[in-house]
């Protein structure tokens, strides 16, 4: 029995002392350099690195983990302009109030529940009235474009 004793005593010690020391690493130099580029952290002399990878993801063992940010700027994208629909659910219409007066090529599709086209028209003033009494009740969508694209789409609810 004591020599069961011994040998599980051994054995944790062993198990433990390995799990302890996972993260540690001795090396030669390490720092942090900083400049208007951003920062950056390193360390020289590290002896053992390894990444394995599988269908589960990835392992990278080492003292220093790779990260990189970067900011890109996108091209050709327009914010939607400021816009508000009232009253929504609707009778009889609908006006399009714009923060500003629209600027180039801006205009609205009023879609049906197909997806149909069933009117449209440019926006020319900060205050546009889309007409819908003479339409049935239903799910009716707004698409406000800029230039042929999209920018904001509403859903319409006609009583």
């Amino acid at each position: 029995m004591p020599g069961r004793c011994t040998s599980f005593l051994v054995g944790t010690l062993l198990l433990g002392s390995g799990v302890a020391m996972a993260q540690r690493n001795t090396v030669a130099a390490g720092a942090e350099a900083i400049g208007t580029g951003g920062t950056m952290s390193y360390t020289i002399g590290q002896v053992d690195h390894m990444v394995v990878t599988s269908a589960g993801g990835t392992v990278a063992q080492g003292v220093q983990q790779p990260y990189e940010f970067l900011v890109l700027p996108v091209e050709g994208i327009h914010a939607p302009p400021a816009l508000s629909v009232s009253p929504n659910p609707t009778v009889d219409g609908i006006l399009l109030q714009m923060a500003s007066t629209p600027t180039g090529d801006m205009s609205y599709r009023l879609l049906g529940q197909d997806g149909a086209l069933i009117r449209s028209a440019r926006l020319t003033d900060e205050r546009t009235v889309v007409p819908m009494a003479d339409l049935p009740a239903a799910v009716y969508t707004i698409v406000v474009l800029d230039m042929g694209r999209p920018t904001s789409t509403i859903k319409i609810i006609k009583h």
